[in-house]
């Protein structure tokens, strides 16, 4: 688990909770089925290859600990440091394959996994990435570098 310096208690138990939604077996981790039925629920691509790209990103042999759940939420992610492999984990949800996602699963992704940022946060980065099209389609490469420019 995260230090205790690095989240407060009621910070904690919030993410047990969300924790709990994923881990529908109760079993501590968030395996390959229950994270291809979250994808599912939130409208993300549940392609296998997908769901497999997102776990080896984010955890380890096909779970996710709670501990890297955390790590996640806290913006400790230690596997997903580069540009280039943030670009490939876009390219996981890039339907078209044209360098584009949809605004609203771009938010949907942001706010479940960096739960850190606020709607209007996200919306602030969408926004400064150029915002997206009238047809809600945001191009990622950009999107991307703005991320970066926050470090």
């Amino acid at each position: 688990m995260a230090e205790k310096s690095d989240v407060d208690p009621a910070q904690m138990a919030q993410y047990r909770d969300a924790f709990k939604l994923f881990d529908k077996n109760n079993d501590e981790v968030i395996d390959f089925k229950e994270f291809e039925e979250v994808t599912k629920s939130i409208g993300m691509d549940s392609k296998p290859e997908s769901i497999k790209l997102i776990i080896d990103t984010i955890g380890s042999d096909n779970k996710i600990s709670f501990k890297q759940f955390v790590d996640v939420m806290t913006g400790k992610m230690k596997n997903m440091d580069t540009k280039k492999d943030v670009l490939r984990a876009f390219q996981t949800f890039d339907e078209k394959k044209d360098g584009t996602v949809r605004s609203g699963q771009l938010t949907q992704l942001l706010r479940t996994f960096y739960g850190v940022m606020s709607a209007a946060e996200v919306q602030a980065l969408i926004n400064e990435a150029g915002g997206g099209d009238s047809s809600g389609i945001i191009k990622y490469g950009p999107f991307v570098d703005k991320l970066f420019d926050l470090k």
